[in-house]
């Protein structure tokens, strides 16, 4: 006889799951979708092995694809510091190499580092202008109250120059050559070249060439235009390394530019894939391609400043002119940001900000780097051969602050002075 089946005992309706199990379910969707996405990264390679990669023929598979509009740029051996930095995450330096760009997965970035060409594989984060946040949002004096304050009329008649002569680099969106001076540099998009009316970031590089001019006015620019991307995807770091070695690659030609102005950087750590400690870093890590690029650029006779933004990466690099703001009565401006960097001391020093200039009311770090940028194309002008730190400590030396006072993470060491830095003994 067939025994007869018993129903299932009830136990009310199925139990909703809690708030904690429904985060952690997203959470893991979103982890593994992730996974599943490539991101963009450097890829270090050993010399002369970038034509394997860049060819037809060359396929690891569908998660590793090379960016074909990004031209190898090369690499110089580490510095004793760099390649100590790397040695610590277990890299090995090498003499000289190349650098592309590639999309990989994160699953499978293992994968690309145990090729034999390959030496590292390195961040390659998202960047954009150091954001402007004016307030209030009305001017506290004009460009020329800026030139005053600088002591540049006075300088221009002690040093016999205007900055004939000088390029200054405007690293940024885009400057538009209908209203400043260009006469070359670099674009990632083709069909918008140098001096194109096509900017980026809403117009910031044409507010930096304004305000770099104030110290510099008879300076020409090159438009190093970062942010004006050929496709639907916003810039990255891998953009910036390519203008600098434009830069560096002019610079060997003629001498030109003379200066680099970078008013440009990282939203916040989180821009970073990879965290501090991670040896694919950027945000702090000497060793990262780009932080090697503006070495290299400095060394060879370029002076080079940066918005000290939140002073992550080159923006707070050592040797780098790490600008913080303050307005035309030598005031801190609450909003621009406070020292130190990762990786030292910055601010340099503090620069003017909040003044009628390009734009009713050019402000912020952004505006306050290109103002020292036009410094050094002065101080350049008048004083042949002035190296990146000449230049930051002669700025750091004469800059105005109170009797005794020792850098600040608020002001760095005081506030620039164009004329006591020119006078100041060799």
């Amino acid at each position: 006889m067939a025994t007869k089946r018993m129903p299932a005992p009830y136990n009310g309706p199925p139990r909703s799951p809690t708030l904690r199990e429904i985060l952690r379910t997203e959470s893991d969707l979103r982890a593994r979708s992730k996974e599943r996405e490539s991101i963009p990264l450097l890829v270090e390679l050993k010399q002369g092995t970038a034509e394997i990669f860049t060819s037809a023929s060359f396929v690891v598979d569908s998660a590793f694809t090379i960016d074909p509009t990004f031209a190898p740029v090369p690499m110089r051996g580490p510095s004793r510091e760099e390649a100590l930095s790397m040695a610590s995450f277990g890299v090995d330096a090498h003499a000289n190499t190349q650098v592309l760009r590639a999309f990989v997965r994160q699953p499978d970035i293992e994968k690309v580092l145990k090729l034999p060409q390959v030496v590292a594989v390195w961040a390659d984060p998202e960047i954009q202008p150091i954001a402007a946040d004016c307030r209030p949002s009305a001017a506290s004096g004009s460009s020329r109250d800026v030139a005053d304050r600088l002591g540049a009329d006075r300088l221009w008649t002690t040093a016999r120059t205007r900055g004939a002569g000088i390029v200054i680099g405007i690293v940024d969106g885009g400057v538009d050559r209908a209203f400043f001076p260009v006469a070359g540099g670099w674009s990632p998009d083709p069909s918008s070249p140098p001096g194109s009316s096509n900017v980026a970031w809403e117009g910031h590089g044409n507010m930096c060439a304004h305000d770099a001019l104030i110290a510099c006015p008879e300076a020409v620019l090159f438009d190093y235009a970062i942010g004006r991307t050929a496709g639907p995807n916003n810039a990255c770091l891998s953009a910036a390394l390519q203008a600098f070695q434009v830069a560096l690659t002019s610079h060997r030609l003629n001498r030109t530019p003379q200066v680099l102005s970078n008013s440009w950087g990282l939203h916040a750590q989180a821009s970073d894939p990879f965290p501090p400690g991670d040896p694919r870093n950027y945000t702090h890590n000497i060793a990262h391609p780009f932080m090697r690029k503006v070495v290299e650029v400095m060394n060879d006779g370029v002076l080079v400043s940066f918005a000290a933004g939140n002073a992550l990466g080159a923006n707070g690099h050592p040797r780098v002119i790490s600008v913080g703001a303050v307005n035309l009565r030598d005031e801190w401006i609450g909003y621009t940001s406070q020292g130190p960097s990762t990786l030292a001391d910055k601010p340099d020093v503090c620069s003017f900000s909040h003044f009628a200039g390009h734009t009713a009311c050019d402000n912020g770090t952004c505006a306050a780097c290109p103002v020292v940028a036009g410094v050094l194309g002065i101080l350049a002008a008048a004083v042949p051969g002035l190296t990146q730190d000449r230049a930051r400590e002669a700025l750091r030396q004469t800059a105005r602050r109170s009797a005794g006072t020792v850098w600040n993470a608020d002001l760095g060491w005081g506030v620039v002075d164009a004329l006591a830095a020119y006078q100041l003994p060799p």
